[in-house]
């Protein structure tokens, strides 16, 4: 119950003379799971305050900052994550990397290399992540590089087969090669996953 949590951990900053980091840090999750956006952001700015070196504060203020449509200052937090990534696990790492390329991604910025970048620091970390390639194909495709587009929506598919949405963007980029037999046999599966249960079996 994040509304209870909220209020736990403000009777806890409330009581505290020196409230601890994590007390902010884990406030903010609970307002951003609620969607408050300003008040999560107000948190994990003091939970940075209190402890600068706090990775997770600065990687779920980029997130806070995505869901506000900020990319630019989610990116900002996103580079504290990664500056120095000595001794973090790699599948945080990877989530960092991950992203901060989906916020080089954003329509305000459209920075197609640069998230290629990161999603390929990524893969590095953790390869067996399907929504990776797949993000990555579509990075790919906005830059008219089909072929790349469809090898990662490919490996997408090898890690995630009931994936339609990797079907259908990689019969899109068939498409746009002119390999149209590929492409329609992508629509046909897209079409057959996309299905509810009870309509397929009829």
């Amino acid at each position: 119950n994040t509304t209870a949590a909220i209020a736990d951990f403000g009777r806890a900053i409330d009581l505290s003379p020196a409230p601890p980091a994590d007390a902010y840090r884990q406030r903010g999750l609970a307002y951003l799971h609620q969607q408050k956006l300003p008040q999560a952001i107000t948190d994990f700015d003091h939970a940075i305050r209190l402890n600068p070196a706090d990775r997770e504060s600065h990687f779920n203020l980029g997130l806070a900052y995505m869901e506000q449509n900020d990319p630019r200052r989610a990116i900002r937090s996103l580079d504290r994550v990664l500056e120095q990534p000595q001794g973090q696990p790699p599948e945080f790492l990877a989530t960092a990397y991950f992203q901060r390329g989906l916020a080089y991604a954003h329509p305000s910025l459209s920075e197609y290399a640069r998230t290629i970048e990161n999603l390929d620091q990524a893969v590095k970390l953790t390869p067996a992540n399907d929504a990776l390639f797949y993000q990555r194909g579509l990075a790919y495709a906005h830059q008219k590089n089909y072929a790349e587009a469809v090898n990662d929506y490919t490996q997408a598919l090898h890690l995630n087969p009931a994936n339609p949405q990797a079907f259908y963007q990689r019969g899109t980029a068939y498409s746009r090669q002119e390999e149209y037999t590929r492409s329609i046999e992508d629509f046909d599966q897209a079409i057959q996953l996309s299905q509810p249960a009870e309509a397929a079996e009829t």
